[in-house]
């Protein structure tokens, strides 16, 4: 696919009228730096029905999900793309600035326009992007119709995320064979809903991840500012939103001194005697979980 001089080049044209042919097109990969170009292909090649990306923070992610949204609704007309965050009042806070931003050089009549009662970028074409947050029940605004392309940001934050996903977002897509793509930084707690998805597809080989290290715009004196702001870089802020690590912090642990060392020792096969007594506890859950454990002695 040509960029921005290749096209140019190609036709002899001012870099102005190279722009609007490229926009026209809804070709925006251009825009992207090295390691952004690198998730959207991943993204754009993976044979996945819900794509997982695990990416660092101050790496352009939102830019990137932002982006891929307008080109979906620039090349094909009278589609929606469901757009998803974890809070309704603030989604559009955080998506405006980039619209804005990826449209300065849009010609005048392809720019996006916002429509403020059914919260939705619509498109000259007819095509729309429908924002919706996922605290409160908001993400059920955008239950029902087509939709060719979802997308969930800061999927690891959002609410009821496994249910949205699966009763929501999925069915959406069913006759149009459109794509999820959920990106985050991971969860801070290991039973958030992102947190199986991103072990499902680490698991696979299907994870696109990049850490702060793969962003070309920082400096490594800008990484090491970052890291000593975050607690070191063996902290578990820096290792979970810089490093993409999936990590548990002490202080939100159960039981702090289980550590992974201390699992493998731990739980292994055992043979148990011939003789013995079974037994089994239960704690009922009312608004926590039920507990229950099996013993013999």
């Amino acid at each position: 696919m040509l960029n921005l001089s290749q096209l140019q080049q190609k036709h002899n044209i001012s870099k102005q009228e190279a722009l609007h042919a490229l926009w026209r097109k809804g070709v925006l990969h251009w825009k992207l730096h090295k390691s952004q170009k690198e998730m959207y292909d991943s993204i754009k090649n993976s044979n996945k029905s819900i794509v997982i990306v695990g990416c660092s923070r101050q790496l352009g992610k939102s830019f990137l999900l932002t982006l891929i949204a307008i080109e979906e609704c620039l090349r094909t007309a009278n589609i929606i793309v469901k757009f998803v965050a974890p809070k309704a009042k603030d989604i559009r806070r955080i998506i405006a600035p980039l619209v804005r931003q990826i449209a300065e050089d849009c010609p005048r009549d392809l720019v996006p326009k916002w429509n403020l009662h059914d919260s939705a970028y619509r498109f000259a074409n007819g095509s729309e992007i429908q924002l919706a947050g996922t605290d409160n029940g908001h993400a059920e605004s955008i239950r029902g119709n087509k939709a060719h392309l979802c997308i969930v940001d800061e999927a690891g934050f959002c609410d009821d995320l496994s249910y949205i996903v699966k009763d929501i977002l999925l069915a959406t897509t069913t006759h149009t064979n459109g794509k999820i793509i959920m990106a985050s930084t991971p969860s801070k707690s290991p039973d958030h809903d992102f947190m199986d998805f991103y072990r499902h597809a680490e698991a696979d080989g299907s994870l696109i991840r990049k850490t702060i290290y793969d962003n070309p715009l920082l400096s490594q004196e800008q990484i090491d500012r970052l890291a000593e702001a975050a607690g070191g870089k063996d902290s578990v802020s820096f290792r979970r939103e810089y490093l993409v690590e999936n990590i548990i912090s002490e202080d939100d642990a159960v039981v702090p001194e289980f550590t992974k060392e201390i699992q493998d020792v731990c739980i292994r096969e055992w043979k148990r005697p011939d003789y013995y007594d079974r037994y089994v506890a239960m704690d009922i859950g009312g608004r926590d979980f039920t507990a229950v454990i099996f013993a013999y002695f």
